[in-house]
């Protein structure tokens, strides 16, 4: 019996194929099975972040909102707590004679509008002439909302036109209910 003398190379070869054809490999069932759960696990957690990432933009748009609100809150509160005189028209039509300005300092001619669902501002530095006068050009966009109301309250019952300043009012933006107390 002749002896063969094998190479490095020719060993690892018979080596690699004996482990091949010793031990059985992944049938195609068991891969598509495998693929098919990760499938499922992936389409999954990328449902679950859609949706938190979807309440994350509706959490942060009713933040805004709200903040909006509060913020037109508080302007009307300092205009009106301001005011020397307050005229109320149509519970949308707003116009002051205030120290609580938001541009100028001193006494100021402040108006706040309500038309086609967005709030207007106007101010002006002297609160000369006519208290209804303003530059269209001039209104400034404070935000657009679905519902804006300003009623003035006296002896127990509202009033959309009130022709002075009242103790208090009743400020309705969108659902929101607020009170501004003057004096």
């Amino acid at each position: 019996m002749e002896r063969i003398k094998l190479n490095e190379t020719d060993i690892r070869k018979n080596c690699i194929f004996k482990t091949v054809i010793g031990y059985s490999a992944f049938t195609l069932l068991e891969v598509l099975l495998v693929i098919t759960i990760l499938g499922l696990v992936f389409s999954t957690l990328t449902l679950i972040f859609k949706n938190i990432y979807e309440s994350s933009l509706d959490i942060s748009s009713k933040s805004s909102k709200l903040n909006l609100r509060a913020q037109t809150f508080w302007e009307l509160t300092r205009s009106l707590y301001g005011s020397k005189r307050a005229v109320l028209k149509n519970g949308t039509e707003l116009y002051l004679i205030t120290s609580g300005g938001q541009f100028y300092g001193g006494v100021v001619k402040a108006i706040y509008l309500f038309k086609n669902g967005t709030l207007y501002y106007y101010e002006f530095p002297y609160p000369y002439g006519s208290l209804y006068d303003y530059d269209r050009k001039s209104l400034i966009e404070l935000g657009h909302f679905d519902r804006f109301e300003l009623l003035a309250l006296y002896n127990g019952k509202e009033y959309k036109n009130y022709p002075r300043k009242a103790g208090l009012y009743k400020l309705v933006i969108d659902n929101d209910t607020f009170y501004i107390k003057t004096f």
